[in-house]
């Protein structure tokens, strides 16, 4: 695991500031962050109406964070996500909505941010992962979550009888503290787990100061992805033949696609990401949502009878014997 960050002393300082305005957002009472503008809201009522009827846990609209308690605090995962804007339509909300259920039923924690906080695009979602990183981390160690798992807005999760604590290593691997995916294009931050750690906290920090450090750089359309990436690549090229503490794990596991052509998953898959399909997003979203609807059986197998019961064993297995082997983002398959 990475001691000494592979970026200048300016980069250090900037991703300071980052971390502390964090910390601000962070401990900025609500009646502050409730006089936010509502034009991130749609303002055709009709909408509205229909939204908050998808919600199974209505939550006041000012505040931007709806942090619900878990039913049952067995699970050390806390979902986080964010819907704002233009994408906040029933078919999103619906999306969200499947996560949130999930997050209920096996008693994990769930942030979602409501409202823009960052003027680069997509930025956001950085920032918020900051901030519950930094408030589970001023928790005494024997009361904070374990793991975070960042969720795009565009994935549904389809397979509600799996906790999202199968893809966790064993305890006694204590040194990976991220795990990511990757596709033909490299790291794919759609879906991923960060441990509860410092070091998480330092990934998320340089990632986020990286465009301020770095303000010539042209990181193109999605520059979070890509500044994440590159930091990834840093630390990895640092660490050299040593251990980086990321871990990259099959992407069609928690990361699974809708492709123009077809879902390259199967029944028992956790979710379905509707990543780079373009202006067929949203009709194939509501084609699951239908689907999920009137075939929630065929979509919901438990674990034991899954194929991700001997997959991802097999995995941390090998893992444990040769860490190296699992350097660098690449497009797996899931029944390797």
């Amino acid at each position: 695991m990475p001691t000494n960050w592979p970026f200048g002393g300016r980069f250090l300082a900037i991703a300071g500031c980052v971390t502390l305005l964090c910390m601000v957002f962070l401990l900025t009472p609500s009646s502050r962050l409730e006089t936010r503008p509502s034009k991130f809201w749609h303002s055709d009522d009709s909408l509205q109406s229909e939204a908050k009827q998808i919600s199974p846990s209505p939550v006041a609209e000012s505040h931007p964070l709806h942090t619900p308690q878990p039913n049952h605090p067995k699970c050390g995962v806390t979902k986080v996500t964010m819907l704002y804007g233009g994408h906040k339509d029933p078919i999103f909300e619906h999306a969200v909505a499947s996560h949130r259920r999930h997050s209920e039923r096996w008693g994990c924690g769930f942030v979602e941010l409501k409202y823009d906080v960052a003027p680069r695009k997509l930025y956001s979602k950085h920032y918020i992962l900051l901030s519950t990183m930094i408030q589970e981390l001023a928790k005494p160690e024997d009361q904070r979550q374990k793991w975070l798992m960042w969720i795009d807005a565009d994935s549904i999760l389809i397979n509600p009888g799996l906790s999202p604590e199968i893809f966790l290593p064993p305890d006694h691997i204590k040194d990976v503290y991220a795990l990511m995916t990757a596709d033909h294009n490299g790291l794919n931050d759609g879906v991923f787990f960060l441990r509860v750690d410092p070091i998480s906290l330092d990934l998320l920090t340089h990632t986020a100061a990286y465009p301020i450090a770095h303000p010539d750089d042209d990181v193109g359309f999605h520059g979070e992805q890509a500044a994440m990436a590159r930091v990834i690549s840093s630390l990895e090229t640092q660490a050299g033949t040593d251990f980086s503490g990321i871990a990259w794990l099959p992407r069609p596991w928690f990361n699974t696609y809708q492709f123009a052509q077809g879902f390259e998953g199967e029944p028992g898959h956790m979710m379905v990401h509707f990543a780079g399909v373009g202006p067929t997003r949203n009709p194939k979203m509501q084609a699951w949502l239908d689907e999920l609807s009137q075939n929630q059986a065929k979509w919901e197998i438990e674990f034991e009878q899954t194929f991700y019961k001997d997959a991802v064993a097999k995995y941390w297995e090998e893992f444990s014997v040769n860490k190296t082997a699992h350097i660098g983002g690449h497009d797996s398959n899931p029944h390797k």
